[in-house]
């Protein structure tokens, strides 16, 4: 009776507070502790935003990140993924431009990185820390999820259907934690009608709906030894030998793959034959089980799994539709990363994608990311108060419902007016979509574009000792390659394009009503206010453009304080300043500068340069070697056979001659990039400092786009180049953040990038002093950093925030030489 009356006297102060104030979301969240997985995604970036900025009265938030093996054999933290993955992204560029210096206290007070995977029991983590957080952790909100479509088998498995068991284990303890699982509408796999909130009955699946035919732990055990005779079978003697031919032939993966170059090459052919076959059978189970693909096959299965052993706990399943960018915050549009409509969306704008198979009286069922995580938290209170709360269903169809039709021909609208590259008088008369079934799609991508081009590529290659016909075979390659894209995404994606069900949403209006006005603006997740021409027209489709293409959709009433930028075939550019606390930029550098005569000019090498640039060298050794003092460390790091990029710490103008005297007579093919408002301030300023120093404009002033295109063109010459991405001289010898325009650069680029620490200039001319004084010298040269390796550890990011990460790690490894 007592046990009884604790657990009412508990709800109720939940409730309405335990001194008999009115509840609140604030109130009931004020000192919790939370665990969140998957703060690297969509969602969780999305969640982690929303609660520091309205719900920062929490005591704390345990976000549970798996370290991420590196391909150099190093791995990455939790702590330096939350820094890097998460708090860096542009999902926190509102908070920070609010909170100023106070963002970081907020973080480092609230957010705690915990290194753990919900693959592994115990989250793969010490008993001792698990048990704590056991006793600390009042709300878990699991999001954790693999989201690819066709992502292979095991790891499926283990993260959707295992995972939520893990979690559940995790919540049986004495605290009572309260459990939020994220799920999908569409583990309902192809059922028609309204679907009602229900949770899945762990002894059916979507074909039979037969108790006899189907048992979610059978069918789980079967998925195992079924992954276990196909990695069996991948080290059987006849497999070694036909791996063996794969090397022997030159099959090569290591350019794509994501092992450690290490990793003998037979064994990641091995790795990536099991990684097919896991695919290919992920995707024949799940529709021989009713469900479209592997996604929600077993993120259905993990639902079951939580039906059948937290039946007796306090969880909430949330089944999210069509998840996309964001109404409201934490800015609208935006995304992270290409998701299930958007690279239609830009496939269609570029003129790519004629049409699509589909129904057009079928329901798109969109819900933007932020009104999701909203849900989230505003449904957290009510979990295990009353038996009826299980399932919520967080879907657009029922109350504010869009047909496929209709929103294809506000995309079509859309791009009548507008272009995807935002580039004036180029906009293209797009068809109308006629919406063929898949079947007739997919045989007319087959046999009318796909059959030609692999019967010309056949021809072409018998020719390839001809030039044009070397570049006709690529360019050819290059239409097959997107045509076998664009077939991957109507294979995977198109049965969702086909939806005839509608997902009943009355419990999550039931919490919806339950709170107050104000509670209903801060945390509003109410479909019925989408007006969706403003979502996609002046929303999703400019939040595709800025967030994930680069391209700066124009801002309604206010006046470009820069000028016009270049804008590219593929749409990515930017007029954003350098210091600009939201970096959205993204270009296809290979159009951003065209002008060879110009390009000339720079490269050029007359004996006027020549002589200049080794008289200046001269001088300066000079002076460095027998006044100041002077060393050079690290020289060997520097490729010998191909251009490079230098990127320096920046304290003194003395720097650009420490670096031209350690490379010696190498310095006549290297550009110091420099700026253009102080050393090309005029025509005959200019000349002198490119005659003796070899510099370069670069407008830090707004037209860096066309100044990165000058580098990139200078680097196709063969040239090197030297970088300070400080943007101007440090005042007080520290090492200023990296701007992300090296990380544009190098991603562009593809050459190696040698990390360089300068020390002791600052001391010999600081900023600001026009005497020089006796200070010994150092110039450090690093080992260099393959950018390839870079870009395939975050291969799922959008480019400005890949831009970013790779601009931190440069500046890590500067800093690493101090």
């Amino acid at each position: 009776e007592q046990t009884v009356r604790k657990f009412i006297e508990g709800v109720v102060n939940n409730l309405i507070g335990s001194d008999g104030s009115q509840f609140s979301l604030e109130s009931y969240f004020a000192g919790k502790v939370l665990l969140l997985t998957g703060s690297t995604g969509l969602l969780g970036k999305v969640l982690t935003e929303k609660i520091l900025r309205d719900l920062s009265c929490v005591s704390r938030v345990y976000v549970l990140i798996r370290p991420k093996p590196l391909t150099d054999g190093t791995t990455m933290s939790a702590k330096d993924r939350l820094y890097l993955e998460v708090l860096t992204s542009g999902a926190f560029d509102k908070l920070r431009e609010i909170k100023l210096e106070a963002f970081d206290e907020l973080v480092s007070d609230k957010i705690v990185a915990v290194a753990g995977d919900l693959s592994q029991d115990l989250f793969g983590m010490e008993e001792a820390m698990y048990i704590k957080l056991q006793e600390e952790v009042n709300i878990i909100i699991n999001c954790a999820a693999m989201v690819t479509f066709d992502g292979a088998l095991d790891t499926a498995l283990e993260l959707n259907t295992l995972g939520p068991k893990r979690v559940i284990d995790f919540a049986r303890n004495e605290n009572n934690p309260i459990v939020v699982h994220v799920s999908t509408c569409y583990v309902n796999g192809t059922q028609i009608g309204v679907i009602p909130e229900n949770a899945l009955d762990a002894c059916k699946d979507m074909k039979s709906q037969s108790k006899d035919a189907y048992d979610v732990d059978i069918e789980i055990n079967l998925i195992k030894l079924k992954i276990q005779e196909i990695v069996s079978e991948s080290k059987s003697f006849y497999r070694r030998v036909i791996f063996q031919l794969n090397r022997h032939l030159g099959k090569d993966t290591s350019k794509n793959s994501k092992e450690s170059n290490d990793v003998p090459m037979i064994e990641r052919l091995r790795r990536e034959w099991v990684e097919k076959r896991l695919v290919t059978e992920g995707m024949r189970w799940a529709k021989a089980r009713g469900w479209n693909d592997t996604y929600t096959f077993t993120k259905a299965m993990g639902e079951q799994i939580v039906s059948r052993y937290g039946n007796d706990l306090p969880i909430a399943i949330v089944r999210p539709a069509i998840i996309e960018s964001s109404l409201k915050t934490p800015e609208p549009g935006w995304l992270d990363g290409f998701r299930m409509l958007d690279p239609i969306i830009v496939a269609y704008g570029r003129g790519a994608l004629p049409d699509f198979p589909g129904d057009s009286q079928s329901v798109l069922d969109i819900v933007p990311v932020d009104l999701v995580a909203n849900s989230l938290l505003a449904i957290s209170p009510k979990v295990g108060t009353t038996s009826t709360y299980r399932v919520f269903q967080m879907a657009s169809g029922t109350d504010n419902p869009i047909l496929l039709g209709d929103f294809a021909e506000l995309v079509q609208d859309y791009f009548r007016r507008e272009t995807l590259t935002g580039r004036a008088g180029f906009s293209k008369i797009l068809p109308d979509m006629t919406f063929p079934s898949r079947r007739q799609f997919l045989r007319r991508i087959r046999y009318r574009f796909l059959l030609p081009i692999h019967i010309f590529e056949t021809l072409f290659s018998i020719i390839t000792v001809f030039n044009w016909a070397r570049k006709f075979n690529l360019k050819l390659k290059s239409r097959r390659t997107a045509l076998e894209r664009l077939k991957h995404y109507v294979e995977i994606y198109g049965p969702y394009s086909e939806v005839r069900c509608q997902y009943q949403t009355s419990n999550l209006r039931s919490i919806l009503n339950g709170l107050t006005i104000d509670e209903k603006q801060k945390f509003d997740f109410d479909v019925k206010n989408i007006d969706w021409k403003h979502y996609v027209q002046d929303v999703y489709i400019p939040g595709i453009k800025r967030f994930l293409l680069g391209v700066n959709a124009p801002v309604p009433n206010k006046i470009n304080t820069y000028s016009d930028v270049l804008h590219t075939i593929d749409g990515q550019v930017t007029n954003e300043p350098d210091d600009s606390p939201q970096i959205r930029r993204r270009v296809n550098f290979s159009q951003a500068h065209r002008d060879d005569g110009e390009l000339d000019y720079w490269v050029k090498n007359n004996i006027t340069k020549r002589l200049g640039r080794k008289l200046f060298r001269c001088v300066f050794g000079i002076g460095f070697r027998h006044f100041t003092g002077y060393e050079c460390r690290g020289y060997e790091n520097l490729p010998t056979n191909r251009p490079f990029i230098i990127v320096a710490n920046h304290n003194s103008h003395a720097d650009t001659a420490a670096i031209l005297v350690a490379l010696g007579g190498r310095a006549d093919d290297l550009n110091p990039l420099a700026a253009t408002d102080y050393w090309f301030r005029n025509r005959a300023w200019g000349w002198f400092f490119h005659t003796v120093l070899g510099t370069v404009p670069f407008d830090r002033q707004g037209h860096g786009i066309e100044s990165l295109g000058l580098a990139l063109g200078l680097i196709r010459r063969n040239h090197s180049l030297l970088y300070f991405p400080e943007g101007g001289r440090s005042a007080n010898g520290e090492i200023r953040p990296f701007k992300s325009g090296i990380g544009m650069l190098a991603m562009e680029a593809k050459v190696p990038v040698i990390p360089t620490y300068i020390d002791g200039t600052f001391q010999v001319l600081p900023k600001g002093r026009s005497l020089i004084k006796r200070h010994p010298v150092r110039v450090q040269f690093g080992p260099p950093i393959d950018v390839d390796s870079i870009l395939i550890d975050f291969d799922k990011s959008s480019p400005n925030d890949i831009s970013r990460r790779i601009a931190m790690e440069i500046q890590r490894s500067v800093e690493a030489l101090i």
